[in-house]
């Protein structure tokens, strides 16, 4: 019975050691520019710096499909959406995933209703060569300069925060 208690605790420990580096953030901090880049619309048209809406603040939000975190932060960021709206942001939310994936999540995650946010595909990948990172969802706001203005090390957006920086 003792040796079963052990077991049990070594049990809990262990799994809590791993939701915490799956929590832990090891990606650098982005560069202070935006870099120029080329992605894709979930139709395979080109989608280039040029399109950027010109005096506006953006949000980068690069995640996968298939990440537990980062629909829990997909879930947050619906929550900000208003503020992001009010603010003028432009969301754009980037994945390496195929066009049908990151349309499926588009669709299951109920993103169609916010007209300020672009599902686009990073099909190269320059994103992680140019940022280094390792963990998604990696979270960027960009004011209207392309210059950072806040990185959620963790990929949630809080919502006190936004609204301190985006005043």
């Amino acid at each position: 019975m003792k040796l079963l208690k052990h077991l049990s605790l070594c049990l809990v420990l262990l799994l809590a050691a791993v939701f915490v580096q799956a929590q832990h953030t090891d990606d650098k901090p982005p560069p202070a520019q935006m870099p120029t880049f080329k992605f894709y619309d979930i139709e395979g048209q080109p989608y280039t710096n040029k399109q950027l809406p010109a005096g506006k603040p953006y949000l980068l939000f690069y995640y996968n499909s298939e990440c537990d975190h980062c629909v829990l932060a997909t879930n947050q960021l619906k929550q900000v959406m208003p503020v992001l709206k009010l603010k003028n942001v432009q969301v754009l939310m980037l994945s390496a995933e195929t066009e049908d994936k990151i349309a499926a999540y588009y669709g299951a995650m109920s993103l169609d209703k916010y007209d300020n946010l672009e599902m686009l595909r990073d099909k190269d990948r320059s994103m992680h060569f140019y940022y280094e990172f390792r963990n998604t969802p990696y979270v960027i706001l960009y004011g209207a300069d392309q210059k950072v203005i806040k990185y959620f090390e963790t990929g949630m957006i809080e919502e006190s925060a936004l609204k301190a920086v985006l005043k």
